[in-house]
């Protein structure tokens, strides 16, 4: 979630809404899809999150439903962006 701390330390916007992304495995599907420290994730598959709960759930609904990819929308300093996160089996 942002926390104040993290709000200062990624610098993050006053309206940033979302989960902020403070680590990212090389290689990975989410260093593909753009995902960076810092980066906040506003929305999957087009409904806004509020929580890391609210990711996982969304994710998995995604998985569920035979999605290749989950659609995220993406916000970095003023620069917001939709991104596809590819599902896999883990």
């Amino acid at each position: 979630s942002i926390t104040p701390a993290l709000r200062e330390r990624y610098r993050l916007d006053e309206d940033a809404t979302g989960v902020v992304v403070t680590a990212v495995k090389a290689g990975s599907a989410a260093e593909e899809a753009g995902l960076r420290t810092g980066v906040v994730i506003a929305e999957v598959e087009n409904q806004k999150i509020r929580s890391p709960g609210d990711f996982e759930d969304r994710i998995a609904a995604a998985k569920k439903s035979s999605k290749g990819a989950a659609l995220l929308r993406l916000q970095r300093g003023t620069v917001k962006q939709y991104s596809a996160l590819k599902l896999g089996d883990d």
